[in-house]
């Protein structure tokens, strides 16, 4: 136990810096955007790394219809929606649970899988903003995820 004590009190944190991405909106207008790389476990068991917008704003991590039916979700019969009120407006969606992967830690999570494709994929703070801490460096245009 004490020896545990010394190794997690000299070892550092594992952590990564992803950088924001550049985007330009609809009216010409330069945006630098969070995004992160992480891995997301298919149905058929492979992982694959996909970037996601990090959102502090929204609750659940949602992806749209089409990532859902490329990662391997289907929709059931008569399975229950729900509303998701966003930026955006009201989203039908069902509630999945998926196996991701960020840095070395893996772990499962609850999404919001949008039943059409007018939204990003976005990652929300249930479920991976407790395993972290997250900083936001603005002026550098980069968020840094260390490991808890």
């Amino acid at each position: 136990m004490f020896g545990n004590f010394i190794f997690n009190l000299f070892s550092k944190p594992v952590h990564k810096v992803f950088k924001y991405k550049k985007e330009v909106n609809a009216w010409g207008r330069k945006f630098y955007r969070p995004i992160a790389t992480l891995y997301i476990k298919h149905k058929d068991l492979s992982w694959h790394p996909y970037s996601m917008y990090i959102d502090s704003g929204a609750d659940i991590t949602t992806i749209n219809k089409s990532f859902g039916n490329l990662i391997g979700l289907r929709l059931k019969p008569k399975e229950q929606k729900y509303e998701l009120n966003g930026v955006g407006g009201k989203e039908e969606f069902v509630y999945r649970d998926i196996e991701i992967r960020i840095i070395k830690k893996v772990f499962n999570i609850k999404i919001a899988w949008v039943q059409n494709d007018n939204i990003p994929l976005l990652l929300g703070r249930e479920g991976v903003f407790e395993k972290y801490t997250i900083c936001f460096r603005e002026k550098q245009q980069e968020i840094e995820f260390i490991e808890h």
